[in-house]
């Protein structure tokens, strides 16, 4: 923060000191706290990820008789992630779509008794 009880946040690189990323490690950050002042540098990993989640349900419902049901119903389901923050649509979907998944079939059938 800015000064104590004060509601403005201070962002490195941005407001107050360097954010650098070294060249052959782009997943460490080096930062700076005071751009060149008597603070030591520190480094940390970069907290960016990517997760990518793919959900499908299909369901199929037929009544073949008067009280009589038939359901069909499958739900696909698939995620993976990454250790890069970059979004890319065209990549994420086509992974989602061509690595592993996994797939649940059911099948319900509803038959009225003429009693």
């Amino acid at each position: 923060f800015a000064a104590p009880r004060a509601r403005r946040q201070l962002v490195y690189g941005r407001d107050v000191g360097t954010v650098s990323v070294q060249p052959g490690t782009p997943d460490t950050l080096t930062i700076d706290p005071d751009a060149g002042g008597p603070a030591a540098s520190f480094r940390v990993v970069d907290p960016a990820f990517t997760f990518r989640s793919l959900r499908g349900n299909a369901v199929l419902r037929w009544e073949y008789h008067p009280g009589s049901t038939l359901y069909v119903v499958w739900t696909r389901s698939a995620a993976s992630s990454l250790s890069r923050g970059a979004i890319d649509f065209g990549d994420d979907a086509r992974a989602l779509l061509r690595g592993p998944a996994e797939n649940i079939f059911l099948i319900k059938v509803n038959y009225r008794l003429g009693i």
